[in-house]
This record gives structure tokens, C-alpha cells and sequence, in this order.
């Protein structure tokens, strides 16, 4: 049975949680990524809400979260906003699952405030190397950006509609509610300065910058987090061989390739997803035959 969601105003913030009375302590906090929104996550709030108490919130400078320019938007800033939240909803402790960009985030609030995270799971995640894709690299130069993002991301709704729909091609999978919500979720002329600004506070032309990746890097032999990395095999944006880096490094640490996925595994293959998230959440060895 599906569980309820509410809408959460807190501060700045906007969240939606799975209504279940279960403690704070089993709390999990989704973070989507750059230039996304906690739409991502509406297949699988649902089912992890089964045994979790479940927040999926818009970072600062997406969604409908307040968007200041003043705001550096480094991976520190979101983490900060992510503690900030938990601290704003009195959530001491809870798992956290981080997309593209918000896996960057997820290690970073586990680095800087170990004590408020107990699981990780870290999905086609950012912020562990250089290496990050040729549109990443391109939309990072001032000028070149904003005419590739204006040609992209800019137009009508049933173009971004359209637009949304080849990268999530089955609509038995992603139902057309679902992508319509996302596309709705921002626009453009609202999100474009803070997303150049994210990016570039984070890549350059030659990738990720070292001044992003290196703290996170540098901190995951420390990390004592079970961790549960999930990658599509087939992302573009960032390659699967970035996985190996966290089995390296990470001390507990299980990697599970999605083969037939792409970038965003979690909308495509949501049920094998969300059973592998939630046991491993449990506690529960993850079953994936």
C-alpha cells in the first residue's frame, strides 16, 4: 500500500515526506541533483517510506527552494543547507541517499558532520574525480553555457516535456504525471544563474575541479559508513569506472551496476532500486540476483 506524502514548508526550504510514525533515528533524506529537483525521487519515496520515515527536499538553488545569488553553491554550501534542514526539522541522524550532485553532498555532510549520518547511498555520484562528461565541460565556459542551456533547456512546456521524455523513454516505468511534475517544478529564467553558478563553482574545461573533488576524496578512507554505491553501467555523464574509486577507498562498501541504466537508475529500474535500497537500509544484506 502506498503511503501518503505531505508538503512540507520549513524556513526556505520545501520537502516531501512519507507519512509514517516511525522515530526520527529512522529518518533517510534524499538529495537529487545538479539542475534537478526531489521530483527524481517519486517513484521511490513511496516504497521506502514502507520502513522509513522519508524526506526528499529541493536543494538550495533548484525546485522551488529559494535561489540567492549570494550563495557560493559549493559542494560545502549544499552540504551545510543539508545540515541545516535535518537541524530544521530536528532530525539528529539519518541515512542518506545522494544523486549525481547530491552524492557529492551526501559525503560531504558525512565528512564535515559524521554524526549525523549513519547509511550511505550513493547514486552515479559527483565530487570523486575530474573525469565528468564533454556537456559538463562545455556548459562550464562563461558564454558557451548559456547559449548550449538557452538551446536545451529553454521553451515550452510540451517541448521540456518532450525533452524529458527521451531520456526516460518507457511511460510504464515513468508515467507522463510524473514528468510533467519535474518540468514544473522549475523554469528556466529562474534556475539558469544558480545552476551556472553550482556547476562552475565545481567544473571547469578540463573537469571537475580539484578544489571540489580533493576534500571528498581525501576523506572517504575515513568514512566509516556502510555504504551502497549504485551506478548505471551506461551513464554518459558520469562513467561507471568512477565506481572502483569508491570501492578503493571507502572501508565498507558494496557497488551494484545497473547494467541497462543510464544516469539516472533510480527512475529507470525503480523497483530493483528500491529493493536494494531498502534492505540495505534494514540492515539486510542486499538481494540482487
Amino acid at each position: 500500500m502506498a503511503h501518503p506524502l505531505t508538503l512540507l514548508e520549513v524556513s526556505n526550504f520545501r520537502t516531501i515526506r512519507g507519512s509514517v510514525s516511525l522515530p526520527l533515528d529512522a529518518s533517510v533524506v534524499l538529495i537529487h541533483g545538479i539542475n534537478n529537483c526531489m521530483e527524481d525521487w517519486l517513484l521511490n519515496i513511496a516504497a521506502l517510506a514502507r520502513n522509513h520515515r522519508v524526506y526528499a527536499l529541493d536543494l538550495i538553488g533548484h525546485g522551488r527552494t529559494d535561489k540567492p545569488l549570494s550563495n557560493p553553491y559549493r559542494p560545502t554550501d549544499f552540504a551545510r543547507f543539508v545540515k541545516d534542514f535535518m537541524d530544521a526539522l530536528q532530525i539528529q541522524s539519518a541515512h542518506l541517499v545522494g544523486h549525481s550532485l547530491g552524492g557529492a553532498v551526501a559525503l560531504m555532510v558525512a565528512i564535515n558532520y559524521p554524526s549525523t549520518v549513519n547509511r550511505l547511498v550513493l547514486v552515479d555520484s559527483a565530487g570523486i574525480a575530474r573525469q565528468v562528461s564533454v556537456i559538463f565541460k562545455l556548459l562550464s565556459i562563461p558564454g558557451v553555457g548559456e547559449a548550449l542551456g538557452t538551446m536545451v533547456f529553454q521553451g515550452a512546456l510540451q517541448k521540456r516535456v518532450a525533452l524529458q521524455r527521451q531520456s526516460w523513454p518507457d511511460p510504464k516505468i515513468v508515467p507522463d504525471e510524473m514528468i510533467r511534475r519535474k518540468v514544473l517544478a522549475f523554469t528556466w529564467q529562474d534556475i539558469r544563474k544558480p545552476y551556472y553558478k553550482a556547476l562552475r563553482a565545481s567544473c571547469n574545461i578540463l573537469g571537475m575541479k580539484k578544489s571540489a573533488y580533493l576534500p571528498i576524496r581525501q576523506g572517504l578512507p575515513n568514512l566509516k559508513n556502510p555504504t551502497l554505491v549504485i551506478w548505471g553501467e551506461r551513464d554518459g555523464l558520469l562513467p561507471a569506472s568512477l565506481a572502483q574509486v569508491l570501492k578503493d577507498n571507502l572501508p565498507d562498501v558494496r557497488v551494484v551496476l545497473f547494467e541497462n541504466c543510464k544516469h539516472n537508475p533510480m527512475v529507470t529500474e525503480p523497483q530493483r532500486f528500491n529493493r536494494l535500497v531498502g534492505d540495505f537500509l534494514s540492515g539486510d544484506h542486499p538481494n540482487d540476483p
